[in-house]
């Protein structure tokens, strides 16, 4: 669902069988990024737990698709770039939560961090990352038995080229 604070007007945007949620939009306004399993569902995984993947909805045309990344891991906390060109995630493809960039324009995906710990909040699923209309990227970093809030400006992450199927093991 969708609230408009000036109209009072309530929309609904999703009506289905599948789990979605941690929408953000774009700042454009065209599009939400969001959290589902319907991609694993739609590909009919049978699994007991199923991965969480990234889908985007279209608000003109009212239109869902899902973002074709890392389809076996779970794809968290999407957040918009302050140029709706690029989405900023959570994946635990690897084993560990890292940061990765998605790239609308060409698809690519580049890995932004490479934590032992990874990035997380307190549970699984809780937000860990926000990003500025500037494209700063604070994030919630679990090390020496606590949590620290960093905030970095994106020019300070090293990008490191990954395919979007590109699941490993450490």
């Amino acid at each position: 669902f969708s609230y408009n604070l000036d109209t009072k007007v309530i929309t609904q945007i999703t009506n289905d069988v599948f789990s979605d949620y941690a929408p953000s939009y774009s700042p454009d306004g065209k599009k939400i990024v969001f959290s589902s399993d319907r991609a694993a569902i739609q590909n009919k995984n049978i699994n007991a737990v199923l991965p969480i993947n990234l889908a985007i909805y279209d608000i003109a045309s009212k239109a869902v698709s899902n973002l074709d990344v890392f389809p076996g891991a779970n794809n968290l906390n999407a957040q918009f770039s302050s140029n709706s060109q690029n989405i900023y995630f959570l994946s635990n493809r690897d084993g560990f939560r890292n940061l990765y960039k998605y790239n609308f324009t060409d698809n690519t995906v580049d890995q932004l961090t490479d934590y032992f710990t990874g990035i997380s909040g307190i549970t699984e699923f809780s937000p860990a990352i926000s990003v500025s209309n500037t494209d700063d990227i604070v994030y919630s970093y679990y090390r020496y038995q606590r949590y620290t809030l960093y905030n970095s400006p994106l020019s300070n992450f090293k990008a490191k080229r990954i395919g979007n199927q590109e699941e490993k093991t450490r």
